[in-house]
């Protein structure tokens, strides 16, 4: 029987989808679900393995705890993904620390664990990682995945309890809790604007990391509505090419050169900042410098002026989505997709001032 004359067939008599509901719904054997499940891809075509994702989503399945014998069993621990590390990722820079003790604080209200994960490893021992996560831990918060990231897809494909951080996606299968990077975009372009600078860049992250597509495209957009000229983007993945970009502006004619430039993050400032004052530019006379993020990194002026993505708060709040899905997963309620927005407060700093008087 074809997987279409099989969608109106009835599910099990206990409510939940089960991987006989799947075989059926798909019109495949359950061996070859459990193929699907556990990333066996070279047991399986591409055509079949789409046709059981498409009925794994459809039924709304999720695989139960292995080894227990009751579905209900929880593992009692959530997983943090780390994405895009540097070498020291937790105390080279704030943005993960703080997310990190938001989900800790999150999993002690939850009676939960939380054991780190990095997405290296499920690109390279993936089905290692599969058996590590599914049934040892409820759930996945991932921070700051780019668009593309395999781990994010395929966690959402068969329903894992998943949460995003910092990466925003628009599919109707993927949480996401974040900031609106389009609104601080604009804010960011507005603030440059109080101050008379018309000549703008905009540098930050290789544009798979969907946070920085739509803070470059909310300040393109606020540009564009006050003619401004056109932003320039200086796409920046390592520190070398940060100063490659600031040593041309330094040659530049100031009568022509940009003055202010919007940062991916604070980290990218701070980078900005410290090559400009080394090239002989003033910070903020000759070049005025805003980041995202509000993670208190350290200049030779002083604080950033920045904005103050609440990353604690997201990391807390991450973990109260994936306990409110198993809650309606051990019920037997559908969960719905929750895409949930943080606001931003500007942080003044001592890196934005005046555009020099001959540009204004």
């Amino acid at each position: 029987m074809s997987p279409q004359g099989l969608k109106g067939m009835r599910r099990s008599t206990t409510g939940k989808a089960t991987v006989r509901d799947v075989a059926d719904r798909a019109g495949v054997s359950r061996a070859t679900v459990s193929n699907v499940l556990r990333g066996n891809d070279g047991r399986v075509s591409v055509k079949t393995r789409e046709t059981v994702l498409a009925a794994i989503r459809e039924l709304g399945y999720r695989a139960p705890i292995p080894h227990s014998p009751i579905s209900k069993v929880r593992a009692g621990s959530y997983g943090i993904m780390l994405f895009q590390l540097a070498q020291h990722p937790l105390s080279e820079h704030g943005y993960y620390t703080p997310i990190l003790e938001g989900c800790l604080w999150g999993c002690h209200e939850a009676g939960q664990s939380l054991n780190l994960l990095h997405q290296r490893a499920w690109e390279m021992t993936r089905a290692d990682v599969r058996t590590l996560l599914d049934g040892r831990v409820d759930g996945v918060v991932a921070v700051a995945p780019l668009a593309d990231s395999s781990a994010v897809h395929e966690l959402s494909q068969v329903n894992f309890p998943l949460v995003v951080i910092g990466s925003h996606y628009s599919g109707d299968r993927i949480n996401c809790v974040g900031t609106n990077g389009e609104e601080v975009g604009e804010a960011a372009l507005e603030r440059f604007l109080q101050f008379g600078h018309r000549r703008l860049a905009y540098i930050g992250s290789p544009y798979q990391i969907t946070d920085c597509q739509r803070r470059l495209a909310g300040f393109r957009r606020m540009a564009r509505r006050h003619r401004l000229p056109a932003i320039q983007e200086w796409p920046a993945l390592t520190s070398g090419e940060v100063d490659a970009w600031l040593e041309d502006l330094a040659k530049a004619d100031p009568a022509e050169r940009v003055t202010g430039i919007f940062c991916f993050n604070d980290s990218y400032a701070r980078r900005v900042v410290e090559t400009a004052l080394r090239l002989g530019l003033r910070v903020p006379n000759d070049l005025s410098v805003i980041g995202v993020d509000g993670t208190h990194e350290p200049t030779p002026l002083g604080p950033i002026s920045s904005f103050r993505q609440p990353l604690y708060e997201m990391g807390r709040e991450a973990v109260s989505i994936l306990e409110q899905i198993n809650q309606d997963l051990a019920a037997g309620r559908p969960f719905p997709v929750t895409k949930r927005v943080l606001g931003m407060t500007p942080i003044e700093g001592c890196t934005l001032g005046p555009a020099p008087s001959d540009t204004r």
